[in-house]
């Protein structure tokens, strides 16, 4: 899956973010997108998940600000 989470204020430490959401699905890529300061995730985790994540990593998002989109995946690669 695909999500999107606009950042306010001040961003945190990303390494320890991305840290926390690689022990939860070591497949995941994250990524601030270059216009509009907006973290890019994907991962095989659903939205709970990934909010867990997220929230261990010092991230604490509201479900409401976390934004779903379709997966990018070709099926290409067999998964």
């Amino acid at each position: 899956m695909q999500f999107r989470v606009p950042l306010s204020g001040q961003v945190p430490d990303l390494r320890v973010v991305e840290r926390m959401l690689l022990a939860s699905d070591p497949s995941a890529l994250l990524d601030i997108a270059p216009i509009g300061r907006v973290l890019r995730i994907t991962t095989l985790l659903d939205g709970q998940g990934l909010l867990a994540a997220l929230d261990r990593g010092g991230l604490p998002v509201d479900a409401a600000r976390l934004e779903c989109g379709p997966s990018g995946c070709c099926g290409g690669c067999g998964g």
